[in-house]
């Protein structure tokens, strides 16, 4: 994002400073004051909040289709689960170590192997792979989750060992963690290359909804 706005050769940690200011309304943190980097990607709402709806020219529009390639590519609705306040509350992680708010002592983050693409082709394209290789690459620490001297991790591994049916479901529309459509898809994919007999009680749903949690009316009233 700091890349695609022109604020690529600005250090990570002002990345809040420069998405604007956030205003604490107790279930959420919301920019109610975009930033330069926000401001050059989004038009804006009559109250002057990002309008995550309206991508502001080019850079804005290949940001979102950026977004949308990471978090699972093409799907219905994710336009409209785009344009919802989460949008807010994942840019309040922005300019973070890498330490998962301090669970770990060193990064688990890396984007060494990431490719990212505003389109859909087999293979990238001449501006695709300029932009990425204009970006900055770090690697996770590979000692940064390690098994204490008590026999477990800070962070616990899933590793696929199960022995029972299991189901997977998450909306279509959210946007709210990178992959997090793309890696139910995965886990299946290394499951079955694992060549266990597991794999085959591994059931995965998609949910037409906009925001990561959803509920039915029914299940919202009775609990």
């Amino acid at each position: 994002m700091m890349e695609i706005s022109g604020y690529g050769d600005e250090d990570y940690s002002r990345f809040l400073e420069l998405a604007g200011e956030f205003t604490d309304f107790g279930s959420a943190s919301l920019i109610t004051s975009p930033g330069p980097m926000v401001d050059a990607l989004f038009n804006q709402l009559p109250n002057g909040w990002p309008n995550w709806a309206s991508p502001k020219g080019v850079a804005g529009e290949r940001l979102v289709a950026i977004a949308e390639n990471l978090t699972g590519g093409k799907r219905p609705i994710f336009n409209i689960g785009y344009a919802t306040p989460l949008q807010d509350i994942v840019l309040g992680t922005g300019g973070s170590d890498g330490r998962i708010n301090g669970i770990l002592l060193k990064s688990m983050y890396g984007n060494e192997d990431v490719v990212y693409r505003w389109t859909t082709g087999p293979t990238p394209t001449a501006e695709e792979i300029e932009f990425n290789e204009s970006l900055d690459r770090v690697s996770a620490d590979p000692d940064a989750n390690p098994l204490r001297d008590d026999g477990v991790r800070w962070i616990p591994l899933v590793n696929g060992d199960f022995d029972v049916p299991v189901l997977t479901m998450h909306t279509l529309g959210t946007s709210t963690y990178p992959s997090v459509i793309s890696s139910c898809t995965v886990s299946a994919q290394r499951l079955m290359a694992m060549k266990t007999c597991w794999y085959s009680g591994l059931f995965e749903r998609r949910a037409t909804a906009t925001s990561r949690t959803v509920s039915t009316p029914p299940r919202s009233t009775t609990g």
